[in-house]
Formats: structure tokens, C-alpha cells, sequence
């Protein structure tokens, strides 16, 4: 299988490997191999019975290395480039964490980033919302839909240094919170449990992601049958002609939540630039920042390439844009959020 994300990065994924379909959202691949042969960079996923790290040496933890590679123990991935444009990943796991690292890590080699934010757009102008996780990103976004604007997305997006962002519509992750933004989606597709066994279910997690990596496929079951969130395409919220095409940065609005104030106020570009490059790697590599800090010790990456060239994508992105942060009170509910956001809009 071969497939493409915005024709810079090509995706060859081995026909053994067992879960394509949790990879990455077809919304965001294209499947045409010219596209794909035109690509800059590579990721081959190759799927083998047992991993040969045997050249490697215990770094820290669970991640062992060399020159030629590194493997995570906990995860049961070997990650490496075969050439400089190409990365390989090697598992009998999911590798869907390390699938992400990667992607980001290429698409800045060719000057493109993720940013964890929820982003519209109208009229080719976007609106990008930057932020921690449960803020209220997604009821913004809803309800700007509803006032016609175009979704981006809701959780990840690309850009550029020139100020572009690329629609990036993966699945919607709907909590139990989101059932009243919901209401007719929750009937058939929320998640099962309330917020008590959700806490619950917190305690338990890294508990029962240890013992079901044990078995390949068992954490492949358990993610897909997961009580605490559930994943819905934003198709099938809001309809076909939901996702807006690439789209100019205009404003970029950071939503924070606080014990006291409802407040907008300006911010200089580079320290939203510097809060959003902060959000997006604890997005996108969290515990596995450790371990792309030892691809880069032993050169297998460059470390400029990783941390200082996002950073100066955000800030260069910014520049002809109207920059700002957003605080709402933690007692007001998510909805009171998209509509603080509705009112702050500046184009």
C-alpha cells in the first residue's frame, strides 16, 4: 500500500502490517502513486515477526542504540534511515506513535510542521487555535462550522514558514464531555463511559497498556474498543462539504484556562510561536521525547532540524498574522469558550 500525505511525504506500508486502517485517516492520505513517487521524503512500515536489535546497546529505560538505529524495548520498534530521505519502521506492533514522530520530523526537513491546534477558515482565511488539550478547541471549531466557516482541523494541522495551513480532517476524538455538542452523534458512536469510570479508567491505563503490548494486537483491540473516547469522521458531523481547502494564516488565537478571567489580549509572535512549538512536540512525541533525544545524540537526526526549525516555521508562519491569547475561566463550560472565541475573531 502506498499513499502520500500533501504529495511531500510518501507512505509504502507492508502488506503484512495488520493495522493500516488505525494508522493514519484516509481524509488525510492520498492513494494516487504518481503523487506518491513525486514525494521528497519516505516512510517505509515493514512488518517482521522479531526484531533484531541485537547491534544495539541499552541507552536508558527501554530504548537501546547504535549508530544504525534505535529500538524501543516497550514498544517493539526499530527505527532507522536506510538513505537520508527515507525512514524505516520496523515493528509487529502498532506503530502509531512513532508513525507521527516520524512524519513531523520529515515534514520540517522539507519546511513544513504539524501544530496541535483546531483551525477554520472562510473565504481561503484561517483562524488557527493553538492549545493544550480540553480547552475547548473542538466546541470552537464546531460552532464555527455551524456559522459557515470550513474545517481545517480539529487537533492537527500542517503549515508553512510562507503562513499556509493544510486541511488535516483526521477523526474527531469525542469524550464524554463532548454529549451535549453531540447530542445525535453520542446515541450511536459516543463513547460508554461517564466521567466516574473515566477517572477509573485513567488510574488503570498504563497498567493495561504494559501487559497488553506483551501480545501483538492486543493494544491494537484494546485502542479500537476504547470506553473512555470514541472516533468519528467529521464527514459524518457536519457533511461532505466540511473540509476547507489550503488557506492563509490570518489569525491565531492561543486559548487558555484559568480559575479567574474571560479576557482577550495581544501576544508578541514569538512568544506564541515559542508556546506552540512547546504544545505540539509534548503532542506529538510525549514519553518519546527521551528517545528522539538519543536519535539525535547519535546523529541518526539534527537536532536543529527537530526543535529549532519548528520554531522558526511557527515564527516566520505568524509574522503577517493577528496574534493573540484568549483566557476563559475554568468554571465556564466549553461552550462558553467557542463563543469568547467567536467574539475575538479580528478579520
Amino acid at each position: 500500500m502506498k499513499k502520500s500525505i500533501i504529495g511531500v511525504i510518501g507512505i509504502s506500508i507492508d502488506d503484512n502490517y495488520k493495522w493500516k486502517d488505525s494508522l493514519i485517516s484516509p481524509r488525510v492520505t492520498c492513494s494516487d502513486e504518481k503523487i506518491y513517487e513525486k514525494c521528497k521524503q519516505f516512510i517505509e512500515i515493514k512488518y517482521v515477526k522479531k526484531v533484531d536489535y541485537s547491534k544495539a546497546r541499552r541507552i536508558t529505560g527501554e530504548i537501546y542504540g547504535c549508530d544504525e538505529f534505535i529500538y524501543d524495548n516497550e514498544k517493539t520498534i526499530k527505527i532507522y534511515f536506510k538513505n537520508e530521505n527515507t525512514c524505516v519502521i520496523e515493528s509487529n506492533q502498532q506503530v502509531n506513535e512513532w508513525f507521527k514522530i516520524i512524519v513531523n520530523i520529515l515534514l520540517l526537513k522539507e519546511g513544513y510542521t504539524f501544530i496541535h491546534a483546531a483551525a477554520v477558515s472562510k473565504d481561503n482565511k484561517a483562524l488557527v487555535l493553538p492549545s493544550w488539550g480540553g480547552v475547548g478547541k473542538t466546541a470552537s471549531v464546531s460552532k464555527l462550522i455551524r456559522k459557515g466557516y470550513k474545517l481545517l482541523g480539529d487537533d492537527m494541522n500542517i503549515i508553512t514558514a510562507e503562513g499556509k495551513i493544510y486541511p488535516f480532517p483526521k477523526e474527531f476524538v469525542l469524550y464524554f464531555y463532548h454529549k451535549e455538542l453531540f447530542p445525535e452523534v453520542f446515541k450511536e458512536k459516543g463513547p460508554k463511559c461517564g466521567s466516574k469510570m473515566n477517572d477509573f479508567y485513567e488510574k488503570i491505563k498504563p497498567a493495561v497498556k504494559k501487559v497488553t503490548r506483551c501480545v501483538p494486537g492486543v493494544l491494537a483491540y484494546a485502542r479500537k474498543h476504547n470506553p473512555q473516547a470514541s472516533k468519528v469522521s467529521p464527514i459524518e458531523i457536519f457533511g461532505e462539504d466540511v473540509v476547507s481547502s489550503v488557506s492563509d494564516i490570518k489569525q491565531i488565537m492561543w486559548i487558555e484556562r484559568n480559575k479567574d478571567e474571560n479576557t482577550y489580549k495581544k501576544m508578541d509572535k514569538e512568544q506564541i510561536a515559542a508556546k506552540a512549538t512547546a504544545v505540539t512536540l509534548n503532542e506529538i512525541m510525549g514519553k518519546d521525547l527521551q528517545a528522539v533525544l538519543i536519535m539525535c545524540g547519535f546523529y541518526q537526526i539534527n537536532i536543529k532540524d527537530v526543535f529549532e526549525k519548528m520554531y522558526h516555521i511557527y515564527e516566520q508562519a505568524f509574522s503577517n498574522s493577528i496574534t493573540g491569547i484568549l483566557n476563559v475561566s475554568t468554571k465556564e463550560d466549553v461552550s462558553i469558550v467557542a463563543d469568547k472565541v467567536q467574539e475575538n475573531i479580528k478579520f
